[in-house]
């Protein structure tokens, strides 16, 4: 009688345990996706620039800004930049290299203005 107690709270004990794997593992599987989502949603106010010379000695944000005054004539009084850097790594055999440049939270008025010159 003592060993079949025994084996039944040893039984309701794995059910218990089998139920929590259960419950964590759905939500790993939910804070994944919401992980996902976040991610997408940061990114959707990125930029990438293509073609700018390494070579200048200006700061990446700096470089950014004066592109879009010089090249794509998008005023830049009061334009806030979050964040700008060169993607991939730097290959010091090159004589000048142009990694792409990722710049992320401009204003997304600027973006607009940005890709109607090239649509339009």
């Amino acid at each position: 009688m003592r060993a079949n107690t025994n084996f039944k709270r040893i039984d309701n004990r794995v059910c218990a345990l089998e139920q929590i794997c259960e419950w964590q593992s759905e939500m790993t599987r939910s804070m994944c996706y919401h992980s996902i989502d976040r991610d997408s949603r940061d990114m959707r106010n990125n930029i990438i620039i293509y073609g700018l010379s390494e070579k200048m000695s200006y700061k990446d944000k700096t470089l950014v800004i004066r592109f879009l005054e010089n090249e794509s004539d998008i005023e830049t009084d009061g334009m806030m930049i979050d964040r700008a850097h060169r993607l991939g790594r730097s290959n010091r055999h090159l004589h000048d290299q142009k990694r792409p440049m990722i710049v992320r939270s401009v204003i997304i008025l600027i973006q607009k203005q940005f890709f109607q010159g090239y649509t339009s």
